[in-house]
């Protein structure tokens, strides 16, 4: 399989998961290695996507949050995905890297503080 093939097959992976992100946390690392494959490919226009996407899937995950913690945990982390959205460049290359660092953070401690 070429690289973009490999790319393509990531890409409708995620899509098809889209709705399941967060039924699990652990399914954040999902993301990052596809992030890590991407970033490694130089793919700005499928990190913007992903990112994009992952934030909008967070974002409508916040009003079922079981509590006011939770909620704004959840909307840190869809923040965040929206802020690596916006500054998927090659230029922004490790700012974006910054902000996945932070999520991948941000994920580990709310899988120890979301109910």
């Amino acid at each position: 399989m070429d690289d973009r093939g490999e790319i393509e097959a990531i890409s409708l992976a995620l899509e098809l998961k889209a709705d399941f992100l967060l039924e699990d946390m652990g399914d954040q690392d999902s993301f990052l290695a596809a992030y890590e494959l991407l970033e490694s490919k130089s793919n700005w226009g499928m990190i913007k996507d992903l990112s994009g996407g992952i934030g909008l899937e967070v974002r409508r995950q916040v009003p079922l949050a079981q509590n006011p913690q939770g909620a704004k945990m959840l909307a840190k982390l869809a923040d965040l995905m929206d802020e690596a959205a916006r500054n998927a460049t090659p230029e922004n290359r490790d700012l974006v890297k910054k902000i996945v660092r932070d999520w991948r953070e941000l994920s580990r401690q709310s899988k120890f503080s979301l109910p």
